[in-house]
């Protein structure tokens, strides 16, 4: 009877330490499945936040230089006007008037009116001319022009009427831009020692015209 209740207790004990295994088996599993399972939720996040970073796009603005080629803004002809230095004008006081104009103030883009092209632009007859330095606009929208002829003797009066005519047709042409009509409103016609010329910008005629006269 002692001999069988020792088997017993064996058995039991036996059966004691093997449930006890595989209570640690299963805990160490559980324990080791989370760990999985949260490594396979954070890979994604963090794949996500990487494809966050690269696909960030910078809100810096972009600046684009102006272009000094283009005529000032007919809107605004005043804001930063052009360089119209390479003008290949005349080497003469009428050429050196016009470029003494055209570094006052602020010009649209102009070129240069040849012999055979005056007539048509501004009623003159290149005939009746010891000297000519013209420049016209580019772009009609722009309000800037400047003519400056020396007549031949006896030819003053027929030189400065047709300017005046010229500006006597601009100001009754109502098909122009508001400012370049304005503009011809305010067209400045002088005589300087025998050089007749005729001014036309936006804001700055005057005293374009007042340094082409002190211009010798």
């Amino acid at each position: 009877m002692k001999k069988s209740f020792s088997l017993i207790m064996a058995a039991a004990l036996v059966l004691t330490l093997t449930a006890c295994n595989n209570s640690e088996e299963s805990s160490d599993t559980a324990s080791t499945t989370p760990a999985s399972t949260v490594s396979s939720v954070e890979a994604p996040e963090s794949s996500a936040a990487q494809e966050s970073t690269d696909t960030t796009v910078s809100d810096d603005p972009i600046i684009v230089p102006d272009d000094p080629n283009n005529p000032a803004d007919p809107d605004d002809p005043g804001n930063g006007g052009v360089d119209n230095s390479d003008l290949a004008l005349p080497d003469n006081r009428a050429g050196r008037m016009v470029k003494a104009a055209l570094a006052e103030g602020e010009w649209g883009a102009l070129m240069l009116v040849e012999e055979d092209a005056i007539a048509s632009v501004t009623g003159v007859d290149p005939a009746d001319l010891d000297e000519f330095a013209c420049v016209m606009p580019m772009i009609s929208a722009v309000p800037n022009e400047v003519y400056c002829f020396k007549p031949k003797d006896g030819k003053t009066d027929t030189v400065r009427t047709a300017l005046a005519n010229l500006i006597t047709a601009k100001q009754e042409d109502h098909m122009m831009y508001p400012m370049v009509a304005a503009a011809w409103e305010n067209a400045v016609l002088e005589e300087d020692g025998g050089y007749v010329y005729l001014v036309v910008h936006h804001d700055n005629a005057q005293a374009a015209a007042d340094i082409m006269g002190a211009t010798k």
